[in-house]
């Protein structure tokens, strides 16, 4: 499992790693040509912290699902990279959430790991994740920081005539 797990971890030195902020720069840049105006430079700031921050801490970075090396692993071994290893902090703190045995349902923890991507939403901003009236596509497992729920109240006024 050691030798697994150090294989793992220089995965991205094997393949020569990869410069994900030259690919973002030239896809902005790309974005640009198109539009009639410059991007806000807000925006374009606002991009490269989502992606920087999310390059630093996706944990899946040189694991996909249909990854041959770990397709060759037994299904104990993927299963306790994946649960044991890589995500047990979440597993763990949302163990509630999951109410799952460990033999009856590794399988489906295994999947819902390739499912976990890493966001991280500025606290320095009014940042409005989700509006009550959006179609929620996406569950967020908050692992630090505060968070803060609200709804509208609408009333309606009545005219007396």
């Amino acid at each position: 499992m050691g030798s697994f797990i150090e294989i793992v971890q220089n995965y991205d030195q094997r393949t020569g790693g990869e410069d994900n902020n030259s690919d973002l720069t030239n896809w902005m840049a790309l974005l640009i040509r198109f539009t009639d105006q410059p991007l806000p430079e807000s925006l374009i700031n606002q991009v490269n912290r989502q992606w920087s921050y999310y390059w630093a801490k996706d944990r899946l970075k040189n694991i996909q699902a249909d990854d041959e090396y770990l397709n060759q692993c037994p299904d104990a071994v993927r299963h306790y990279l994946m649960l044991n290893y890589l995500y047990d902090d979440v597993i763990y703190r949302y163990r509630g959430f999951f109410q799952v045995s460990e033999e009856r349902d590794s399988k489906f923890l295994y999947d819902v790991c390739f499912g976990l991507k890493p966001a991280k939403f500025d606290c320095h901003e009014d940042h409005l994740i989700l509006d009550e009236t959006d179609e929620v596509t996406d569950m967020f497992f908050i692992m630090e920081g505060v968070v803060g729920i609200g709804y509208y109240l609408m009333t309606q006024c009545l005219s007396k005539k």
